[in-house]
């Protein structure tokens, strides 16, 4: 099934992510996960998940929800925050 396709037979583009990473995730054709998305549309991405054989609470689903695999953890750093500091700051 084509991108194209999968667009036209979601609601959103976030949610034709969601049907291809799960297809993916699942080892299932992308068509079989679109039916199920349509049946069971508007019950939580953890019932999709769940009929198709992958536990809502893993740690899998739960990168999935957060879209780490668009980004890299390049991002992620101490920061500039005003916290518990180990610099050695003023005295």
């Amino acid at each position: 099934m084509q991108i194209k396709t999968v667009l036209n037979n979601v609601e959103k583009p976030a949610d034709a992510y969601m049907v291809l990473r799960l297809a993916e995730m699942s080892d299932r054709p992308t068509s079989y996960v679109v039916k199920q998305y349509r049946a069971h549309r508007g019950k939580g991405w953890g019932v999709l998940a769940r009929t198709l054989g992958i536990k809502p609470g893993s740690r899998e689903f739960h990168a999935l929800k957060r879209r780490q695999d668009l980004y890299e953890d390049r991002h992620r750093g101490k920061g500039k925050g005003k916290g518990k500091s180990k610099g050695k700051g003023r005295k």
